[in-house]
């Protein structure tokens, strides 16, 4: 028998797989993306933290990292102005991250966020 914090984690990895799946599909439109997954499950809504091990914003929900760090190109909605936007991370030339289509670059901690 799975020992409870063993399966937790099992769960965890097999979340994130479907997500990765799901986010790097042959239709990498965010709208689409965005569509499908409202249509399928509940969204995880946090804010961004900066994952120091890997120099990435991550997701935090309650200081637990929900997704360790996003990478150029991916898809997720933030908020802006009391409004969810769809956006995808990137960075400048600068090496600074910056969400695509939002107010957003730089600093990006404390921006709430969902995926």
């Amino acid at each position: 028998m799975l020992d409870e914090d063993v399966f937790q984690k099992i769960i965890h990895i097999y979340m994130r797989l479907a997500h990765h799946k799901k986010t790097h599909a042959g239709n990498s439109s965010c709208v689409q993306g965005g569509v499908d997954m409202a249509n399928k499950e509940k969204k995880i809504e946090g804010r961004f933290g900066f994952n120091s091990q890997n120099g990435r914003y991550g997701l935090l929900v309650s200081d637990l990292w929900q997704h360790t760090g996003f990478h150029c190109g991916e898809c997720l909605e933030v908020k802006v102005d009391d409004k969810w936007i769809q956006t995808r991370m990137k960075m400048d030339i600068n090496h600074q991250w910056y969400l695509v289509d939002t107010p957003y670059s730089g600093d990006l901690e404390y921006v709430w966020a969902r995926i």
